[in-house]
C-alpha cells in the first residue's frame, strides 16, 4: 500500500493494483483477498494499522503500532 494514511480494501486483480494478506498455516500460504487495511497514523518513525481479513478459517481483526526501520538501500 502507499505510504499514506487511508483505507485500502483487499482485492486480487491481475489487471490493477491490489492488496492481499497471506496467512502461513501448516506450511501452506492462504491468501485473503477480501477485507480492509487501514493506515490510521503515520510518522517518520511509527505506523498504526488496523486490519480485518479472513480466508479459509484464518482470521485477523485488530490494530497494531509498529516502528518503521530505516531502509538499508
Amino acid at each position: 500500500v502507499p505510504r499514506a494514511v487511508g483505507e485500502y480494501p483487499l482485492s486480487f486483480d491481475f489487471t490493477a493494483d491490489s492488496q492481499t494478506v497471506t496467512f502461513a498455516k501448516d506450511a501452506n500460504n492462504i491468501i485473503a483477498s477480501e477485507g480492509l487495511l487501514v493506515v490510521e497514523a503515520l510518522s517518520a518513525t511509527e505506523v498504526t494499522i488496523g486490519l480485518v481479513a479472513d480466508a479459509e478459517g484464518s482470521t485477523v481483526n485488530g490494530r497494531f503500532t509498529s516502528t518503521i526501520c530505516e531502509s538499508p538501500f
